[in-house]
């Protein structure tokens, strides 16, 4: 019998639940889709460590003996050292820029740090001129076992064999340069080659420039490294980076708790709301039914039996939307590892996961369900038969704020006036739809505010700050005059700039950062800098500029003074330096000085390891292809390349405007189907009433508009700062030191955001019609209330 009653039940009922259930699905789909998408990339990414070995700390050098690297094995702590060698090496190719970073290892060693994954193919021998290529590459270039691969090393031609493909923890997300903002496999990957033929190659027999080392006790690193410091500083230290500073560790960790923000912050939100809309609904059902509640209780039903009844409607539209959200987030979760794993080149792991988070799910799903049924069908136990056959002793009445502040309201029409006397009566339901109408605010304020902070990270950078058309990076640091000089004289070469990049550990008292120093001339065209105001400034010839996340991260203002340390400072002394200003900068996170600032700490000659460059295309192809094999050039950028990979990483991050818009309407549009659809079985008595009295149907549901109306209002007055407080929550969430989301609310987002809340709010306007269409007069004032 009872089932047969909650089946009526919820068919009765089934917009209301229906919309309760989207909210679920919608939830756990979020949850179970990133929760599995966050194991899977923590799990994965533990396991690849721990099974390639993934050392704690990387030394480099400019060059030192083979030995060296058993010395600083042997110092304290200190558990395993390898040496390697690490080189820089273009590709023989006229037609594109490809560079590899080869990688060399000890093949006689067992269990390296950083041990190489064989892919595919066999390891090289140490004999020959063979080499393992980095598994990106080779599958984006759709290469085969045997492939020559020409290169030019200390000018001579050198044609390798590709014997096989692989990987290696030391490098899930390998970048050619900092200002690459997407891996590029087919401009950039690793090359793995045994150490006596790379070094043979190279002519560093017994030399090596870089050293893994893993600690027995990883908590004392800093103790450690500064130990190992003083053993290879007469050998030129270039850096000495710990696991959690690498870049590839960065960016993987970085992505790791984006995901895991994701499978925390959003699931709760949409069940909050749809157990706010299965209480007031359960509510709402126990009150009409209090006559029938009676009648069951008078046939010897139990209150518990009775309570898990009305328990029972939760947990099925619970588990239903439960269930379709596990189902859906199960199928996506290839194809979003897919896309949230783009450039991160390591083995996915999901065996074992998918049963752990449905598990989890459910159990989420019926506590929820419990939660909510429980608050909303707990006052069926406390009717007592006698008292459930008669209709509810009314409220006293009292005078509402329309009646005590009446003058208010003078000018108004009655329509105004009941829609306002029932927002005061109806105090629950008015506070869930200001909630639901100021998170439906919230999430639309994001689309619109994210597109305009990634134009803006591209506008500013590239169209504003950085407006040379080539970047010619080079190996070394040279005399800018030179160089300037000797690009400036080839024809169709408008203008050369030097540029001198300078690594720097930036201190202020016990606050430290890894950075560079970019300096540029005083009168730079090429390189602009701006402050706050969007106007521009002009380096001074003393002191220095930070940018405002660097600022914010070391605690200084302009004013105060920073501490500097490099490696290629003449001694291992520390330079003291004013922070003249600090500026708003997006992509990076740098400071900024005169270029002769740089000659003065480096005690030399004006030198430059950059120069920019603006010309023709033709002239710029032009020296593009004559330096392109030069062992003093590094790298070619330009500009509207750089571009192209910023749109195309934005377009990637962008891909979930379109989803928030979706959820924000859903939002919206569940809350005004469950909050019209209970105001219409309230009220229809009251409905009824109007309608007898001579107003029309349209008149009737302007009444429930305007009430809408004014909810409406205040909800999106809250909803656009709630957005805007979520904005600059994930802007600090997702700013790192490649680039600073600025936390920007355009007029355009919040017009937006009120447009589609409207639309949500007005979409089910149609469905509240038809019903004061479809109302009985007769049987409305009839009806017990």
């Amino acid at each position: 019998m009872l089932l047969r009653k909650m089946r009526r039940d919820l068919w009765m009922h089934k917009g209301t639940y229906l919309a309760g259930m989207l909210l679920i699905t919608i939830g756990i789909l979020v949850y179970n889709l990133y929760s599995i998408i966050h194991a899977s990339f923590s799990d994965s990414l533990d396991n690849y460590y721990e099974a390639f070995r993934f050392a704690d700390g990387t030394l480099r050098v400019v060059e030192m003996p083979l030995g060296v690297a058993e010395e600083i094995g042997g110092i304290e702590n200190v558990d395993q050292a390898e040496g390697r060698l690490l080189h820089r090496i273009k590709l023989l190719d006229y037609d594109k820029e490809v560079q590899f970073d080869f990688l060399s290892y000890d093949d006689k060693k067992e269990n390296p740090l950083n041990a190489v994954e064989l892919m595919g193919g066999r390891m090289p021998d140490p004999k020959e001129r063979e080499i393992l290529m980095g598994n990106l590459y080779f599958e984006a270039m759709d290469m085969a076992l045997g492939d020559r691969v020409p290169v030019v090393v200390n000018g001579r031609q050198y044609d390798l064999t590709v014997v096989g493909w692989g990987r290696s923890p030391e490098f899930i997300y390998a970048k050619k340069n900092d200002s690459e903002l997407i891996a590029d496999p087919k401009g950039f990957d690793m090359v793995y080659m045994p150490y006596d033929s790379m070094s043979e190659m190279l002519g560093m027999r017994g030399r090596i420039n870089n050293v893994a080392f893993s600690l027995k006790d990883p908590t004392e690193f800093d103790g450690t490294a500064r130990r190992i410091e003083e053993a290879v500083q007469k050998y030129g230290l270039v850096s000495l980076t710990g696991r959690e500073e690498q870049i590839s560790h960065v960016a993987t960790r970085q992505k790791l708790e984006a995901i895991g923000s994701m499978a925390q912050s959003f699931p709760g939100m949409f069940l909050l709301v749809s157990g706010i809309i299965i209480y007031i609904v359960l509510r709402r059902v126990i009150e009409q039914e209090r006559t029938q509640i009676g009648v069951i209780k008078s046939m010897g039903v139990s209150d518990l039996r009775l309570l898990f009844h009305y328990i029972s409607y939760a947990l099925v539209i619970s588990l239903l939307g439960g269930s379709i959200g596990i189902l859906a987030g199960i199928t996506l979760v290839p194809y979003v590892i897919g896309l949230l794993g783009m450039g991160f080149n390591m083995p996915f792991v999901t065996l074992g996961l998918y049963r752990t988070y449905i598990i989890n799910s459910y159990l989420l799903t019926l506590g929820f369900g419990l939660v909510s049924g429980y608050a909303g069908a707990k006052n069926c136990v406390r009717l007592r038969p006698a008292d459930a056959m008669r209709p509810p002793v009314s409220k006293e009445g009292k005078a509402s704020l329309v009646d005590k502040l009446y003058f208010l309201f003078e000018g108004t029409g009655m329509k105004t006036r009941l829609a306002v006397r029932n927002i005061l009566r109806n105090k629950g339901r008015s506070l869930f739809i200001l909630f639901g109408v100021s998170v439906t605010a919230a999430f639309l304020v994001f689309p619109i505010s994210m597109q305009r902070v990634y134009m803006k990270l591209i506008m500013e950078h590239f169209e504003k700050v950085e407006v040379y058309d080539l970047k010619v990076t080079l190996t070394g640091y040279m005399d800018q005059e030179a160089l300037v000089q000797e690009l400036s004289h080839r024809p169709g070469i408008l203008r050369v700039e030097p540029q001198a990049v300078l690594p720097v550990e930036m201190y202020n008292g016990w606050r430290m950062e890894k950075t560079s120093i970019i300096s540029i001339p005083v009168d730079s065209t090429m390189y602009r800098l701006y402050d706050n105001q969007d106007r521009e400034v002009a380096l001074g010839s003393q002191g220095l500029m930070l940018s405002h996340y660097l600022a914010d991260r070391l605690g200084v203002e302009a004013g105060d003074r920073v501490s500097l340390k490099s490696p290629l400072f003449r001694d291992e002394g520390y330079r003291s330096l004013e922070v003249v200003k600090v500026i708003p900068q997006y992509m990076g996170m740098n400071g900024y000085m005169n270029i002769q600032g740089v000659g003065d700490l480096l005690e030399g000659p004006g030198v430059a390891n950059a120069l920019m460059v603006q010309g023709s295309g033709q002239a710029l192809e032009a020296l593009t292809r004559d330096y392109k094999q030069s062992p003093e050039v590094s790298t070619f950028e330009y500009r509207k390349d750089l571009k192209s990979q910023l749109d195309f990483y934005m377009d990637q991050a962008t891909s979930m405007i379109g989803i928030l818009v979706v959820v924000g309407m859903a939002t919206g549009f569940s809350v005004i189907t469950v909050s019209t659809t209970i105001a219409l079985s309230e009220r229809s008595s009251e409905l009824a009433t109007l309608l007898v009295m001579g107003m029309g149907e349209g008149e009737v549901h302007q009444v429930l508009l305007i009430e809408e109306a004014i909810l409406a209002f205040f909800g999106i007055l809250a909803g656009l700062p709630l957005g805007k407080a979520l904005l600059a929550l994930f802007s600090e969430a997702s700013s790192t030191e490649y680039f600073v989301l600025p936390a920007i609310v355009p007029v355009e987002a919040l017009a937006f955001s009120v447009v589609m809340t409207t639309v949500a709010i007005l979409l089910p306007q149609w469905a509240g019609r038809r019903k004061i269409r479809n109302i009985n007069v007769t049987e409305a004032l009839n009806a017990r209330q």
